[in-house]
């Protein structure tokens, strides 16, 4: 059943995966490469590179800034369009959406619609053709490469049978949707590296190359390690017979988004994990959150189903097994 653990989330099912989904037969569409990503992709790691060197020459605000708002927009990804958006796995009030999709717009990983839409497709069709990330085409595909090529015909088709009316209906993620290029140019590039340098007399170079380039890169590579090394390093203690992994690694780049296999398996889990804040800043934030009023309806899988999960699926490399 595509629904077999508990019914915590009843509202959504289009994140859980598809086992009856197969891809076609015969050989895959060439690559047919974007330009322009490739470019721009190449432009910014020099940059990040450029700016690893500046890093003993800056200033101490500017480093703290730099990790300040890898951190917020770190949480735009993780706690809003990953927890909130793409599976629903808790409710926010309207002052906690608002600095949700902020902090997304300062991450610049597309806007929350299209990585929602993404997200449920790779979930509901993962490890197949019609998973925009497939991690079975290997390390630097599943990274980065799907973003530098045209999307694979499958992707389009099965994403197009997904429902995303609680998107369309929320006008704060169609706000940042129609809004979303001089919002990102404002908020991911302009405003980091005017700070330093217009406040704190920062030099213009230090503030591009590390508050703007070296921090983007990292927010990105962090991310997208979540669709390359957390598929494909790591153990499977609830779901054997999937790729994704617990990667402990991932999860300190990620701020908690690396308990994968846990993920896959209960993508209906606020937490991302079984274990709340270990290593999980981002469900310490939530759950913050919830302190103050601002999250509420967190949805949460029992234990009994866990581990009755780990006895009947899991590979064996649980503490409980």
């Amino acid at each position: 059943p595509l629904y077999s653990e508990e019914d915590i989330r009843p509202e959504m099912k289009d994140d859980i995966y598809d086992p009856s989904y197969q891809d076609a037969e015969g050989p895959r569409p060439k690559f047919e490469f974007v330009w322009r990503n490739i470019i721009l992709m190449c432009l910014l790691h020099l940059g990040a590179l450029y700016g690893i060197i500046l890093v003993p020459n800056c200033k101490f605000y500017t480093w703290l800034w730099a990790y300040v708002y890898y951190l917020i927009s770190g949480l735009g990804i993780t706690a809003g369009a990953h927890r909130l958006w793409s599976h629903r796995t808790y409710k926010a009030r309207l002052p906690l959406r608002l600095f949700l999709i902020i902090a997304n717009t300062m991450a610049f990983q597309n806007d929350v619609y299209e990585w929602a839409r993404d997200h449920r497709a790779h979930h509901k069709f993962s490890e197949t053709d019609a998973d925009p990330h497939n991690s079975r085409r290997g390390f630097f595909f599943s990274h980065v490469g799907w973003l530098l090529v045209r999307k694979h015909p499958a992707v389009k088709e099965k994403g197009a049978t997904l429902n995303l009316s609680d998107l369309k209906a929320e006008k704060l993620v169609m706000f940042q949707r129609r809004y979303y290029k001089p919002a990102v140019l404002l908020i991911c590039f302009i405003l980091p590296t005017l700070v330093p340098w217009f406040y704190r007399g920062e030099t213009f170079l230090n503030s591009l190359c590390v508050a703007t380039f070296l921090r983007y890169a990292v927010v990105l590579n962090a991310t997208w390690l979540v669709n390359s090394a957390a598929h494909l390093y790591g153990y499977r203690p609830y779901d054997k017979n999937i790729n994704s992994r617990e990667n402990i690694l991932v999860s300190l780049g990620a701020v908690g988004e690396g308990f994968h296999n846990y993920h896959h398996t209960f993508p209906y889990d606020y937490s991302a994990s079984e274990y709340r804040w270990h290593i999980n800043f981002t469900t310490f934030f939530i759950d913050c959150m919830a302190a103050l009023g601002l999250a509420y309806d967190r949805k949460k899988v029992s234990k009994t189903a866990v581990l009755a999960r780990i006895k009947r699926t899991g590979d064996g490399s649980h503490k409980s097994a």
